[in-house]
């Protein structure tokens, strides 16, 4: 669940923008989107009452499925190519939060498995952006943004951007200036 965080799609605040759920049933809120497998309705996507993720996307996101009974999280939700994700984030291909979470994959049931199916499926017949075709989605210059969470203590997360595909080294130092 912090991948939305890490990746963009959500804002970074635990249990605010992104968490977990317990429970076995999920809400279908566009039946029409090909994410929803057809489904409608209440789904049961595992036969045992597990932790399932959710998240809260920005304007720019298209919410297929929430948590039972709980419209405000987002348990299937997905970015179309270009879309953009947060200020500084553009979907290069199609992007899909999806609810697994740990050990809930050894309890999927089969309107579970057809979900995620679905969810495969729509993310590889999408398009993909080029860095040659999207002056858009790269940035003029290097930036490299503020570490989060500061301080940190065992990790934290550095997110950076480059005008051009390339290797990146990040050297990190402590306050004596050692490596």
């Amino acid at each position: 669940m912090t991948l939305f965080d890490d990746f963009g799609w959500t804002g970074r605040r635990s249990n605010i923008d992104y968490g977990r759920v317990s429970g076995n049933i999920i809400d279908i809120k566009d039946e029409s989107h090909p994410l929803a497998a057809g489904l409608s309705g209440s789904i049961q996507v595992t036969n045992a009452s597990v932790d399932l993720t959710w998240g809260v996307p920005n304007e720019n996101a298209q919410i297929v499925a929430t948590a039972n009974g709980d419209t405000s999280k987002a348990t299937i939700f997905a970015y179309e190519t270009g879309a953009k994700m947060n200020k500084e984030l553009i979907a290069a291909a199609r992007r899909v939060a999806f609810f697994l979470y740990d050990a809930s994959a050894t309890n999927v049931t089969e309107d579970g498995w057809k979900l995620f199916k679905a969810a495969i499926k729509w993310a590889q017949e999408g398009t993909r952006l080029s860095v040659e075709n999207s002056k858009e989605n790269k940035p003029g210059s290097f930036a490299l943004f503020q570490n989060y969470p500061n301080p940190f203590n065992g990790s934290t997360a550095i997110g950076y951007q480059l005008s051009a595909f390339s290797r990146v080294e990040i050297t990190l130092y402590n306050l004596l200036g050692k490596r």
